[in-house]
C-alpha cells in the first residue's frame, strides 16, 4: 500500500508535531514522576530557583 505525502519546506505535518509533543510529555513525565520521596528543597533546587 502506498500513501502519497506532501511536505512543506517550512511547516511540519500534524503527525510530526504530535510525535514531538508526545515525546516531550514523556520526558517531562520521567523528570517529574519519581518513586522516591522528594523534599521541597530538592524540588526548588531542581527547578533552579
Amino acid at each position: 500500500m502506498h500513501l502519497p505525502v506532501a511536505l512543506h519546506p517550512e511547516f511540519d505535518s500534524f503527525d510530526v508535531d504530535l510525535d514531538r509533543l508526545l515525546s516531550s510529555k514523556l520526558m517531562l513525565q520521567d523528570a517529574v514522576v519519581t518513586p522516591d520521596v522528594v523534599t521541597e528543597a530538592e524540588m526548588v533546587k531542581s527547578m533552579g530557583l
